[in-house]
């Protein structure tokens, strides 16, 4: 009798831990491998089952974050962490001394000073994290010396989107000699200071306040591994070839929702591994878009998008895109030329 007890009470208990965790008793919204704990007003990390590897912990309250902060996830092979709009306002440097497989943090939403924001970079430098997202942490600059002294640091992917952050000077992120992804859209960049990134792949100043395009060739090429540049809805004019095409590896360029004034012959001539293109929605008051003769002259392009220009048939060359042999795809729509120019452009590309 006493062991026919014990056994269902062992039952008991162990049906009770299974069904402890956040994903179990639907505290949180869980998928396999995400949980998802938002808008709950949590003031603790709770814990999960063993599959979950990435937590986004969003619109909670955790304004001390310390060791202690993360004993619940300890357990796990966490590998992404989102604690997004907590009201985070201290953070020790213990933080993430346990969560040694982590590789993504967000801490987006928390309201960074100077000083913690240092402390935070410091804290990362210890750990293996390798993407950073900082967004809408209030910040109307970044320290010069924000990244200065660290011997290595471990981070490829940084984004400070969505800031108020007014000057971009690559200056400051050149310590970070394995920095591939930079992202800076939707702050309020309106000069750009440029340095040597070596191992930079993808840019992000698009949603920015640009008048001229970067000149990325000025003086060598600062970015020899960049292939992914995106500059759109900023008010750039004109449209410098020589500023961007010394980068060879370059094969998508978005420059939509600007307000160039012309492509000219042989702009995109030079461009060696250019694929996709994107030149949608200029708007210019004072100087409507001109497409000229041989604009688009690359055979290496296979995707090109001049949707919604208001482009008359006086304002695009019938042969624009001679010399595109690869093109696979060109967007024309929503335009005001006639019917037999469109027939002519399609025709040139054959």
């Amino acid at each position: 009798m006493m062991k026919t007890l014990l056994i269902i009470l062992l039952g008991c208990i162990t049906s009770v831990n299974a069904d402890w965790d956040a994903c179990s008793s639907r505290l949180c919204q869980c998928d396999r491998y995400v949980a998802k704990c938002d808008d709950l007003n949590l003031t603790y990390i709770p814990t999960f089952p063993q599959r979950i590897q990435t937590v986004l912990f969003r619109n909670n309250h955790l304004p001390h974050i310390n060791a202690t902060t993360f004993t619940n996830l300890t357990g796990l092979y966490l590998l992404n962490l989102y604690i997004i709009f907590n009201g985070i306002k201290k953070i020790d440097n213990d933080s993430f001394t346990n969560l040694s497989p982590l590789e993504g943090l967000d801490l987006s939403g928390n309201i960074f000073t100077t000083r913690s924001l240092f402390d935070f970079i410091h804290i990362v430098s210890t750990t293996k994290v390798k993407k950073i997202i900082l967004r809408y942490i209030g910040l109307t600059n970044i320290p010069n010396d924000l990244f200065t002294g660290y011997r290595t640091f471990p981070v490829k992917k940084l984004d400070f989107s969505r800031n108020q952050i007014q000057i971009f000077n690559y200056s400051i992120f050149k310590p970070i000699t394995q920095l591939q992804l930079l992202d800076v859209r939707e702050n309020r960049i309106a000069k750009v200071i440029l340095d040597v990134g070596l191992n930079l792949e993808y840019l992000s100043l698009s949603n920015n306040n640009l008048r001229d395009l970067p000149d990325l060739c000025r003086e060598m090429r600062y970015f020899p591994k960049l292939n992914t540049l995106q500059l759109q809805n900023n008010s750039i004019n004109t449209f410098i070839p020589d500023n961007l095409n010394c980068i060879r590896r370059l094969m998508r360029l978005d420059l939509s929702l600007n307000g160039l004034d012309a492509i000219k012959t042989g702009d995109f001539h030079a461009f060696q591994s250019l694929n996709l293109l994107y030149v949608s929605s200029q708007r210019n008051p004072k100087s409507p878009l001109v497409i000229e003769d041989r604009a688009f002259n690359n055979s290496n392009l296979f995707a090109i998008y001049l949707h919604k220009n208001l482009l008359l048939s006086t304002r695009i060359h019938k042969n624009a895109f001679l010399g595109c042999t690869h093109l696979k795809k060109l967007d024309i729509s929503e335009n005001f030329f006639s019917d037999n120019l469109e027939k002519l452009i399609r025709q040139s590309l054959h």
